[in-house]
């Protein structure tokens, strides 16, 4: 049986290594953070965008945790809300307070990205605050629950913090992370069905589609960052009530925390940005509905194989090895063209890493092989044609030692043939 060419093997590794059964392997998952690398360029080279208007984050920022000192008593008694607020944790009554505040006038919906798992440090009588302050909208109100993992003694325990509250609605805050470790996906139900299996309904779905009222898909969701830290709209904690009249009417209005002293950066590919950020460009992916989304595993293996069969068939047409090589880097550059047009416009996230990878390795692999193979043809040219041909033919069969000087055939050319004698030369 004849064994395949060594560049096949070369384009069949990384399509193989791609498919979705085998990207948890170590070669796999380095696809994986190619993936993520290259999904981050996409983000640089398109650069900032506007956030949706309907999305606005009421944050708690280094100057309302610094209220005390950037304002004087005086002026601090002129607001009850002023006079509350301090370091943080804030009382949950002054956060209850702070969500009513922008449903009294007119907000859709309050989404909190603080988790309420325990109870108040404050007592009993905060938490009781904070349900009575609320209960007039507990339909609009979505609480944050978390999940975690943590390993001790060798023995791994994951955690499910819910809201202690009896809200109606509470959604995961948890987000995926890429290899490099940027927070860039919302979970998707195969996550949710593996990860939340164990704790007992009802199980939170990913806040993002808890807050739009949409169910998740099965696969993971990629936010579309919107850019940088800040291009979501966002109002200070501290000025919620100095915004003009109708300014919350209709908006979804995300409450968290934003101050770095708080901790809870998160790395993204516009750099660190605050959990409160990253969740708000998760939510503005969800309700423009252009979260980023990976083609059905079927669908990608199919797209893996026919980018394969495409591949194969245009090398072997390669005559040489500089042939080879230029169509294996154009192969990758129209993966890499293609890759960004589908991400841009349709919002579709492909195996890009395996796409480029499956060319360049097999072009250079062929190329290589047809680079020894014309060196030694042309070191035996040399050697046979030096003494009987003039050095411009020779120098013209050296370089291009292809089937025009080696095969039965020849080409088609304009010639001038001269036929001459010398006189007297015969005898």
């Amino acid at each position: 049986m004849r064994r395949p060419p060594l560049w096949g093997l070369a384009l069949l590794a990384p399509l193989l290594l791609a498919l979705p059964a085998l990207r948890t392997s170590p070669v796999g998952l380095a696809l994986v953070a190619a993936d993520a690398a290259i999904g981050a360029q996409f983000f640089r080279l398109r650069g900032p965008r506007p956030a949706p208007p309907s999305l606005v984050v009421l944050a708690v920022d280094g100057d309302s945790l610094a209220l005390d000192r950037l304002l004087g008593p005086e002026e601090r008694q002129r607001s009850p809300l002023w006079r509350r607020m301090g370091p943080w944790p804030w009382p949950r009554a002054l956060q209850a307070e702070l969500a009513a505040a922008v449903l009294e006038r007119g907000a859709a919906r309050v989404v909190f990205n603080v988790v309420y798992g325990q109870p108040s440090r404050y007592g009993p009588a905060d938490d009781k605050a904070f349900s009575a302050r609320l209960a007039p909208w507990r339909d609009r109100v979505i609480l944050a629950a978390a999940y975690g993992r943590e390993s001790q003694d060798g023995v791994e325990r994951s955690q499910l913090d819910r809201p202690i509250y009896p809200f109606l609605h509470s959604g995961l805050t948890t987000l995926l992370q890429s290899p490099q470790g940027l927070s860039d996906a919302i979970p998707g139900l195969e996550w949710l069905e593996s990860n939340l299996a164990a704790f007992a309904p009802p199980r939170p779905d990913p806040l993002p589609f808890v807050a739009t009222g949409r169910r998740p898909p099965r696969q993971p969701l990629g936010i579309n960052f919107p850019g940088p830290a800040g291009r979501v709209a966002s109002v200070p904690a501290w000025r919620v009530l100095e915004q003009p009249e109708g300014f919350w009417r209709g908006r979804t209005v995300l409450i968290g925390a934003t101050a770095p002293e708080l901790g809870g950066l998160l790395e993204t590919a516009y750099g660190p940005q605050s959990g409160t950020e990253v969740q708000a460009a998760a939510l503005a992916s969800v309700l423009r509905g252009d979260g980023l989304a990976r083609p059905e595993p079927a669908l990608e293996t199919l797209l893996l194989l026919a980018w394969g069969l495409a591949t194969a068939l245009l090398l072997r047409r390669g005559p040489n090895a500089s042939a080879s090589l230029v169509t294996g880097l154009a192969l990758a550059a129209a993966a890499l063209g293609l890759g960004a047009l589908l991400w841009a416009r349709a919002f579709l996230v492909l195996p890009w890493a395996a796409l480029v990878a499956m060319p360049l390795a097999a072009g250079a692999v062929r190329g290589g092989g047809q680079w020894l193979k014309e060196s030694r043809e042309r070191a035996y040219l040399h050697q046979v044609l030096a003494r009987r041909i003039s050095p411009t033919l020779l120098k013209d069969i050296l370089r291009e030692p292809g089937p025009l000087w080696t095969q039965v055939g020849g080409s088609r050319a304009d010639c001038v043939v001269l036929f001459t004698d010398l006189v007297g030369f015969t005898p």
